[in-house]
This record gives structure tokens, C-alpha cells and sequence, in this order.
């Protein structure tokens, strides 16, 4: 029943990244390009996005328990560790970056560790 639910929910936000035109590079791309041809309009999908997440997750942790399930399975520790927060370069991946830029206080912190890691790589 789990892989059935899992399979439905995954194939649904396939299905919204198509209707909103993010399967095409070329959108993302443009989003990128901000000195460009900028195009603001994947900004809207995520902040609607956050904005769904957002009243879902109070809607679903109001409950004793999840639907399918036993427990929910949250995160206990509030606080973030230096290991959590910092990627060191010589174990970190290029994908490890763009995960780190979402923990890091300054992009700027995170565009110093990705020329760490790019000068350490032979």
C-alpha cells in the first residue's frame, strides 16, 4: 500500500512540474540567467509551492497520527551542527553545494566552499 502512495504522490508532482513548464531546460535555464533573459516565473511556482507545503504541513500535524502509518517521523533536534551546516570540501559532491546554500548564513559562504572544492579536485 506504502510503494502504491508513494507511487501516486510521485507521479502527481511530475505531473505539476509539466503543467508549470518545469521540464524544460530551457525555462530553468532562463531563470538562471538573471543578467539575461531572466524569466521570474519558476520564483512563483516555488513560492507557491512553499506556500501549499506550508498550510499542508499544518493541516497534516494537527493530527494524532498519520493516515498511512504509525508515527510521523519529524526531526527531533531543533539546533543545526557545524557538521550539518558546512560541507568540507575534500567529501562534498558539486550537488552538496546548492544543499549547503540553502543551510549557509551568505551565498557568498557557500560560492567560497565550491572554489575550495573546485581547487582541491586534481
Amino acid at each position: 500500500m506504502s510503494f502504491l502512495v508513494n507511487l501516486a504522490l510521485g507521479l502527481l508532482f511530475g505531473t505539476g512540474l509539466v503543467v508549470s513548464g518545469m521540464a524544460d531546460p530551457a525555462k530553468v535555464l532562463n531563470f538562471l540567467d538573471i543578467f539575461g533573459t531572466w524569466d521570474p516565473s519558476l520564483a512563483f511556482v516555488m513560492g507557491g509551492a512553499v506556500v501549499v507545503a506550508f498550510i499542508g504541513y499544518r493541516l497534516v500535524l494537527r493530527r494524532d497520527a498519520p493516515i498511512i502509518g504509525k508515527t510521523f517521523h519529524l526531526p527531533t533536534r531543533k539546533t543545526l551542527t557545524r557538521a550539518l551546516s558546512l560541507v568540507r570540501p575534500s567529501s562534498a559532491s558539486a550537488g552538496d553545494f546548492a544543499a549547503s546554500a540553502l543551510v549557509l548564513r551568505s551565498p557568498q559562504s557557500a560560492l567560497v566552499q565550491l572554489a575550495r572544492w573546485l581547487s582541491s579536485r586534481p
